[in-house]
């Protein structure tokens, strides 16, 4: 929720305020979001955005209509002069009460209140208070307003007060604080600056049903608090008229009413919808899939809803890289691939049409064998040869008592001290 003032000369509006959930009353279901902005609020247009998601309703009731959620707000003005108010009241609002239940308020003033004499009030001592606060009837201002019978105070400023059962049905009350009859220990008066609207259900259940311990027990067709709706199935055939709900004959199926394929668009239909009885009935493509919940789930004892529902047990592993053998029930892998699922990627793929049958990871090892072996001998080879070329290039040495006659034709070692 944001508020916004216009601002003069100012082509767009900013943001003064900001408010986010905070809270939820366990009694009347209601949340409350308190937005305070902190400054002085001058003459000027504003603007209150509320934002929150769609309601979801049930497909066979929505029709293709977005709906959103019920809410009402009021604005308080709090006085930041000193002047003594009422800050809090639980609940600050709610609908459809019973009009013969009490209505049991907290109230929280801002300081201890007084009567006109100066006197405390206190649970012994309340009759500023129950003259002061009222519940009037707020289509009729001049109606006689219903006063609390019960107050329980502390400390002067927190109160628990009750009204009696005795609203009317179907109407509307505003808590109301009589001006110049509560005051704050200086004399000033106390002011209520909130508006705190209290709706009762209407007892008759718009003429559709039975009121019962607060509630209304609509008759077949009708629906709501009040049984001021059509139940699912169907239609006012009396728009702008008496409510006269009949059935729906023909008007409530859709493309997706039972269920689209997944990764399909358009829709390609999971099944085929009827709705010649006034609801939704789908016959399902595929015996798994589940007609109650209108193809769009798998019924007990199947899984895999995105396969079109496999009876458990029975259904294959999802292949990676490649594709299920219904007869096995395991998956043959795609060229390079391997494991349960197809999912380990092999380092070596063996050439289309090698035919030697023997698996990529056994081909792989084979290669790689091969050629370590290879690179020994040529690694063996190269290291020949050079000792070869090494000893043709290698000089002559001279040693000491041996003397080497290159003419001959035959070399000849003779020692040195020989004579010739």
């Amino acid at each position: 929720m944001r508020l916004y003032q216009k601002g003069a000369g100012t082509a767009l509006p900013y943001i003064i305020g900001n408010a986010l959930y905070e809270m939820s009353h366990a009694k009347t279901g209601l949340t409350d979001v308190n937005l305070l902005f902190s400054g002085v609020v001058r003459p000027d247009v504003y603007y209150l955005r509320i934002t929150h998601p769609s309601l979801n309703l049930p497909l066979n009731t929505t029709q293709g209509v977005g709906y959103c959620y019920p809410f009402i707000y009021s604005l308080e003005v709090i006085p930041d002069n000193g002047v003594p108010y009422v800050p809090d009241v639980e609940p600050p609002s709610a609908f459809y009460l019973n009009p013969t239940d009490a209505l049991e308020l907290l109230v929280t003033f801002s300081t201890a209140v007084y009567d006109s004499q100066g006197t405390l009030q206190t649970t012994a001592n309340w009759n500023a208070l129950k003259s002061a606060l009222s519940l009037q009837e707020n289509t009729n201002p001049l109606g006689t307003p219903i006063k609390p019978t019960i107050a329980q105070g502390t400390e002067g400023k927190y109160w628990r007060v009750t009204f009696p059962g005795t609203f009317a049905s179907k109407s509307t009350y505003k808590l109301t604080l009589a001006p110049d009859t509560l005051f704050s220990a200086e004399r000033t008066a106390v002011r209520l600056t909130s508006t705190n609207l209290y709706n009762m259900i209407d007892a008759n259940c718009t003429g559709h049903g039975d009121f019962e311990r607060g509630i209304c027990f609509c008759n077949r067709g009708y629906a709501g608090k009040q049984c001021d709706g059509c139940d699912a199935g169907f239609r006012n055939k009396n728009p702008g008229g008496v409510l006269d709900c009949q059935r729906a004959i023909g008007t409530l199926c859709m493309e997706d009413s039972c269920g689209c394929k997944p990764g399909i668009t358009p829709c390609k239909p999971l099944g085929t919808c009827y709705d010649s009885t006034g609801f939704i009935q789908c016959v399902c493509e595929s015996q798994g899939l589940d007609p109650a919940q209108n193809c769009t789930a798998c019924k007990s004892g199947f899984s895999n809803w995105d396969a079109g529902c496999i009876p458990i047990g029975s259904e294959c592993p999802k292949c990676v890289h490649g594709t299920c053998n219904q007869v096995t029930k395991k998956c043959d892998c795609d060229q390079g691939y391997s494991g349960a699922d197809c999912s380990i990627q092999d380092h070596y793929v063996a050439p289309s049409g090698s035919g030697d049958g023997s698996s990529p990871g056994l081909t792989f090892l084979k290669v790689a064998s091969l050629i370590a072996v290879l690179v020994m001998i040529a690694v063996t080879i190269a290291f020949m040869v050079y000792r070869r070329i090494a000893k043709k290039r290698r000089p002559y040495m001279h040693m000491e008592g041996f003397s080497i006659d290159d003419e001959s034709s035959s070399s000849e070692l003779t020692t040195l001290d020989e004579d010739p």
